[in-house]
């Protein structure tokens, strides 16, 4: 199953390879043919779309070479306070569903998570009963279970990204 993290970091390669194509000068005015040679030389394709992840990892290291900088992305740091953002919240979901895809989980269903959370929320919630459902979470408690769910996939081997 493609997991909709995996489209999400294909459309982020190629658009950081148009960027570094245009940044290397490779597409001016609407000519591509320097950059289309290059990326025909190195993958054999005449257009990005067309690379799996291994061309497209392939080609980011070929504009690297060529001299593109690659600039690190800023990441702000985790706010621990507050209630989970929309993002935990889905990134919550989404390892669950790959874990239960992948025959790990037993209850892929919204119930099944809530009873997950709960449990593994017990010792953080001030009533000792556990938080019941994902967006009811602070963002502490959210990014605990996001680590808790990702070293589970890393020891069944589910790639959840």
């Amino acid at each position: 199953m493609t997991c909709g993290l995996q489209v999400d970091r294909r459309r982020a390669e190629l658009a950081k390879i148009h960027i570094a194509a245009k940044e290397l000068g490779w597409i001016r005015a609407g000519d591509k043919s320097q950059y289309i040679d290059h990326l025909f030389t190195v993958c054999r394709v005449r257009s990005a779309a067309d690379l799996d992840e291994y061309g497209r990892r392939k080609f980011l290291d070929h504009l690297r070479a060529c001299g593109w900088p690659l600039k690190p992305q800023k990441r702000e740091p985790v706010k621990k306070t507050g209630s989970a953002s929309d993002g935990q919240i889905r990134l919550i979901r989404h390892i669950w569903i790959c874990l239960a895809d992948a025959g790990v989980v037993r209850v892929r269903s919204e119930k099944g998570l809530r009873s997950y959370v709960e449990k593994q929320t017990k010792s953080l919630d001030p009533n000792g009963h556990g938080y019941s459902a994902p967006e009811l979470l602070p963002k502490a408690a959210a990014y605990s279970i996001i680590e808790h769910l990702k070293q589970w996939a890393k020891r069944e081997n589910v790639d959840w990204r």
